[in-house]
């Protein structure tokens, strides 16, 4: 653990007493003392300086408001967090089978994304349940996946999850919030992935969001492609081997990142 995150029944408080579970994983997996001072982040991604305290049977928090150096500084571990800027990526990958989602939305997390909005399309293999009760159950354990990633790589952002949209529903929900890309084997956009990036690169830095959609395991549907290009959407043609869906959300987050903050 590298930072860590705070649950989300924090509330500012200047001491919070934990739940017996985040006790025992302080005490007992990570091994930290009484009176160990560490890193620590709340939900909205805030720092703070934490110190593990004994209260009777239990252990609680004392917790300070913080400044990013301070959060460096008191990381858990001796490597260097990363303090430099990071693009606001929205991403909106299609559902996908089995736990393959939650290792994107871990991987993402890592990453730096700023919010992920999991997607029902056309040749989606996972199905897509409107029950509020199940998907809340889901929103739990991405939430879950959040936390370790945050924990891992030290990331200052706290990616958010939201409920699953069917497809149709991006344009209304990304709105003109900033440039869109989306990701599929079939599109022949006559600019490529970096010539893309080159004409929106100064916006994104500028504060711009930019939002990322990556198809399913079966692909984007020629009417699903239609709709995000006439809602001003730009397709990209990953020129590189045939990539899992899993695979290509990663690809696409990692090279725009670089091709943002390093051309």
């Amino acid at each position: 653990m590298r930072i860590y995150k705070l649950p989300v029944s924090f509330s500012g408080e200047s001491f919070f007493l934990l739940s017996p579970k985040e006790s025992r994983y302080l005490v007992s997996v990570l091994r930290f003392p009484e009176g160990k001072t560490f890193s620590g982040r709340d939900a909205s991604g805030t720092p703070w300086l934490l110190t593990l305290q004994k209260v009777g049977a239990s252990y609680g928090l004392r917790c300070t408001p913080a400044t990013e150096d301070d959060a460096t500084e008191n990381a858990a571990d001796a490597m260097p967090l990363y303090t430099g800027f990071l693009p606001a990526i929205h991403l909106f990958p299609c559902l996908l089978k089995g736990k393959k989602l939650e290792g994107v939305i871990r991987q993402a997390c890592e990453m730096g994304v700023r919010r992920i909005t999991p997607v029902h399309s056309a040749h989606c293999v996972a199905s897509f349940v409107d029950d509020e009760k199940r998907n809340a159950g889901k929103i739990q354990r991405f939430e879950a996946q959040v936390r370790e990633a945050v924990q891992q790589s030290g990331s200052r952002i706290i990616t958010e999850v939201t409920p699953a949209i069917p497809f149709s529903d991006i344009p209304t929900a990304w709105g003109s919030s900033g440039p869109g890309l989306f990701f599929h084997q079939g599109q022949n956009d006559a600019l490529s992935f970096g010539q893309r990036i080159a004409l929106i690169r100064n916006h994104v830095l500028a504060g711009a969001p930019l939002a990322i959609v990556i198809g399913p395991e079966g692909g984007l549907s020629p009417e699903e492609c239609a709709l995000l290009e006439a809602s001003g959407f730009h397709g990209v043609l990953l020129k590189t081997n045939i990539l899992r869906a899993e695979t290509a959300a990663i690809y696409a987050i990692a090279a725009a990142q670089s091709l943002l903050l390093e051309a």
